[in-house]
Formats: C-alpha cells, structure tokens, sequence
C-alpha cells in the first residue's frame, strides 16, 4: 500500500494508510496452505523508554484487492525473542504479492512499518534496527528486491525535498500569476524526467526479472502519477488558473503516462492513481466527469483483468467514486447490478453482489435479524431487546487501527450529540475470538466505552457468528444503524462523522415524531 504518492510522508506517519483497511482479527482466516516462504531476522532496539511489543505481517491473496469493507486480510504475529530474534512464514501464491511488516513498542507506538513484495522462493533475513530512525538490512534468497525497494525509498524521499522547493505542493506561498505557474510546472516536469532516469538505472543494474521491476516500479516508484496529482492540486487551490493547468498538465501528459502490462494488476496504489488519472481527464474546470460514461470508459478496457479490477476498484471504493458528478445512490445502484453481470473476476464479482445486498437491505428497509451475543459477566444479549432503540452497530477487535480511529472520533465528536437520549444506543460487538483481548481492548478504553452496550460474538467464534455470516461482516470496523422499528436505514462503506450524524438525528427525529403522534392521541 505504501505507493510512491503515499511515501510523501516519514515511516512514523505512515500508519495512518491502514486506518479502516478491513483489517480482520488474528485467527479469523485460516492462511493459505502452500509450500512456505520463510523470513528470519534480528530487531536491534535500544530505546529504554520502550519495550518492542509486537510484530505483525499483513497481507492480501487477492491481489491487493483491498480496501474499507472489502476484501480479506490475512495476517502472522512472530514471538520475538529476549534478543530480538523473530521468524515467520508465509503462503506461497505462485505469485508475487504485497506484505506490509509493522513492529510496535509494548505502549502500541509504531516503530517500523513498511511494504514489501514477496514471491515464490524468498528466504530473507532482515537486520532491522530501531533507534532515533528505522533502518533495514537484507540478505539470503530474494533479497534483492527489497533492498532494491530502500534504495527506490531514498531516492524518492531525495524526490520529495526538492519538489517541495519548486513550490507547488499544498503548504507553499501562493502563485502570484500565470508566468510563474508556468515555469514552477516546467520545473517539476524537468525534476520528474531526472528522477525517472535516475529510477531506471537504479532498476536496470539490477538483476531482477523483467516483471519484478515491473512491480517495483508501478508501486513503489510511480513518479507519472504525481504529474497528475499536482494539477489535481493546483485545480482545487487556484480555480481561476484552471485553463492553464489543464494546458499545462497535457503538455506532458503523454510523456508522464505508463505502458501498461499485465503486472499493474497486482499493484494496488497504482490501480487507484490509474483511476483519479481517469476522472481528473474526463473533468473540466466546470464539471466532474459523468460516472455513467466514465464507468463505461472502463468497461470498454479490452484486459479482462484489467477491467475488472478498475470496475471493482472504482464502484467499491468511496474515495474514488465520489470524484464523479451524478454519483448518487440510483445511478451507482444500476452500475453494481451492471457489473454484477459482466465481472468474471470471482473475488471482485463477491465484493460487488455482497454490496448489492447491503445497499438492498438499506434501500427496502430490511428488519434486522435476532441474534445473541455474549455480554461482559457471560449472559447471552438478545438483539431484540433493543427493539424501540435507535442502535448503532459497531464491530471491533484488539489491533484494530480502524476501530481505534473511529472509537476517538466517535466519543469526542458524535456520541455528546446523543448520549442523554434514552432512545439511542451503541452495541459494541468485539469480533475477537479469546476473551482476554475482548477484555484488553475494553480496559484500554481505545475501543469502546462502559457507555456503551458491550458485547462478544463468544470465544473461538468470531466472525463466524451467524450474525456476521448473515450479513457477510469479515472486517472491523463495520457499521449499521437501525432505527425503532427495528429496520436497517444505514451501512456506510466508510467510517464519515458528518453524515453518521446526519443519519442518527434523521433516525431520532422519527421516534419523536412517533412520540408525539401518541401523545396526541
């Protein structure tokens, strides 16, 4: 995930990129079986106002088809040795496929997260040492390639400080005129052009295959896509240049667009900016791009792969569909069905029917099934006894970085705004399968809330639950509003503040209505 438009940050904010990934617990999916691919290595550590916790590898078998609500995560916890001795292994898929390694303090501070490429025959050792920065040493079998990935790291970070003098990122002094536009933007074409050349004979020395350089390319060292990224920018903060910036943009468009092969499907930050470049072309400084003839474009793609994976991409990912105009619920509903039926992608065509029921079950305001959960002292909870209560759902499980976010955005911003109203309530349902870590996550109060009704789907079950199987939740976090009557009014594919408010007073302002109605007869 740490694509080259991603890595415009230090190591320390990265983690923000696995906030609301669909993250699933530790045991909740059995790992691939397959001839193993094995890794090894020493963590060096000596910041004595910390203690390494834990380390985990998360990874996707679907090509990196991942996102809020979608796809599955898979993920490996090492012990890590007094000395810092760590191993792991993991599935081999016949292919190349992302892994992202992440080491955290016992206070839970990240201090080394990081992506990665592996494939069939890699037998690493990693050297990773933490101190004032991280740093990473590799050897064995593949190595190759992820040293080649930090040398592909610093030169874009070399990349980043220099674009940043140019003076067109987001935070610099605003342009004084269109001459100066101009020659800002002729600047960041020259500084692209140097880059890449200097990206390609760090790729071409190498002995990689073809393909693998492929990879690291697309994924780790886009430099067309931020071509396109700055006249994105620069559309939004100065609109009265908009003309010149699309002139300009195009100017070099040409030279800053890739060829295509088939390894961008295993590339998912490229897919995306494959996509923003779709919609930012289709735009004008008027109007945004109609989804109707944009997800047409796509589908007339003749890569069967391809397509499918932008039409998947494009209609479940929320940050990309809503850069369309016209992206309202009706039109997006008859793109799903379309889609439905042309997707041969199995993964991608599962991820678009389970969204048509959901938006289903909203849109003919399904009643919520009954369903028992396990509460703090061992009793079982029954939905039903929420029957009158506008609840919200949310799911949860300890490490989850999502629910973290949400838990604080939750109780600082939206949970004041309800809290005194009896006829409101919050069902936490933790999706972890032991109960010490229901319980940790409890006590951290990062999760949840005593204020909260606080419930288990029972030890060793998960999401395997019959109320998780039913309504296809394989992630946390994972949201639905009911109202009073027990209906299903709301499932946000994302975690939005506003428009969970929105929804909640919209529910609470029918009960009122109901409330009265009675009182007046």
């Amino acid at each position: 995930m740490m694509g080259i438009n991603n890595m415009l940050f230090n190591k320390q904010k990265l983690i923000i990129l696995i906030a609301f990934l669909g993250i699933v617990p530790k045991s909740s999916h059995s790992t691939p079986k397959n001839d193993s691919i094995s890794y090894k290595g020493m963590i060096n550590f000596n910041n004595i106002d910390n203690h390494l916790g834990e380390m985990y590898i998360q990874y996707t078998t679907d090509d990196g088809f991942s996102s809020p609500g979608i796809g599955k995560q898979y993920f490996v916890y090492p012990q890590i040795s007094d000395k810092g001795y760590f191993e792991f292994k993991l599935p081999n898929l016949n292919k190349p496929y992302k892994i992202g390694i992440v080491i955290k303090s016992s206070s839970k501070t990240t201090l080394f997260w990081q992506k990665y490429y592996t494939e069939t025959g890699d037998n690493i050792f990693m050297d990773i040492t933490l101190k004032d920065s991280s740093s990473v040493q590799f050897s064995g079998k593949g190595s190759e390639k992820f040293s080649l990935l930090e040398d592909l790291s610093s030169l874009y970070n070399e990349f980043y400080l220099k674009r940043i003098a140019i003076g067109l990122t987001s935070t610099a002094s605003k342009l004084s005129s269109l001459a100066e536009l101009n020659r800002k933007s002729d600047s960041l074409a020259n500084l692209i052009r140097e880059f890449k050349v200097r990206r390609n004979n760090l790729l071409n020395i190498s002995s990689l295959n073809i393909k693998t350089r492929a990879l690291l390319r697309y994924e780790f060292a886009d430099y067309n896509s931020i071509w396109r990224a700055n006249a994105e920018q620069l559309r939004r903060k100065y609109p009265n240049y908009c003309n010149q910036i699309y002139s300009n943009y195009y100017k070099y468009n040409k030279e800053f667009s890739d060829d295509l092969d088939e390894q961008v499907i295993l590339c998912p930050n490229f897919i995306s900016n494959l996509i923003f470049k779709m919609i930012f072309e289709a735009s004008s400084c008027e109007t945004k791009p109609n989804a109707s003839l944009l997800y047409s474009k796509i589908n007339s793609i003749p890569d069967t792969n391809l397509r499918d994976r932008l039409i998947g991409d494009f209609l479940l990912q929320k940050k990309l569909y809503l850069q369309v105009g016209n992206s309202d619920d009706l039109i997006r509903d008859s793109l799903l069905m379309n889609a439905s039926n042309k997707v041969g992608n199995s993964v991608i065509k599962s991820e678009i029917v389970k969204r048509i029921r959901e938006l289903q079950a909203v849109r003919g305001n399904q009643k919520i099934i009954n369903a028992k959960f396990i509460t703090l002292d061992g009793k079982d909870f029954d939905l039903s006894s929420l029957k009158g209560k506008v609840v919200l759902i949310d799911t949860w499980f300890l490490g989850c970085f999502g629910c973290l976010i949400f838990h604080e955005e939750f109780d600082k911003d939206i949970y004041p705004l309800f809290k005194d109203n009896e006829a409101f309530k919050l069902l936490s349902i933790n999706i972890s399968t032991k109960k010490e870590d229901w319980l940790e996550g409890i006590s951290s109060g990062k999760y949840t809330s005593d204020s909260y009704i606080n419930v288990n789907t029972g030890i060793g079950i998960g999401i395997n639950h019959p109320f998780m199987k039913y309504y296809g939740i394989r992630s946390a976090p994972y949201f639905m509003l009911i109202d009073n009557t027990g209906k299903i009014v709301y499932i946000p594919q994302q975690f939005d503040k506003n428009e969970m408010i929105k929804k909640i007073k919209l529910a609470l302002f029918d009960v009122q209505k109901e409330t009265k109605v009675l009182e007046n007869q």
